[in-house]
């Protein structure tokens, strides 16, 4: 098995981000905030995620 590495805080652009390797395999993880709901979800209670 690769050994896997996991280093948090790698972009200081994102509130939230990690490098994941997997021996030469790379995947970058970054999370973003923003205020606030899509008009149709407003008032419900409910929250949002979207990735790309």
């Amino acid at each position: 098995m690769r050994p896997v590495t996991i280093e948090r805080g790698w972009s200081a652009q994102a509130e939230g981000s990690a490098l994941i390797s997997f021996g030469g395999t790379k995947v970058l993880c970054t999370a973003s905030f923003t205020n606030g709901v899509p008009r149709w979800l407003t008032g419900k209670g409910k929250g949002w995620v979207t990735a790309e």
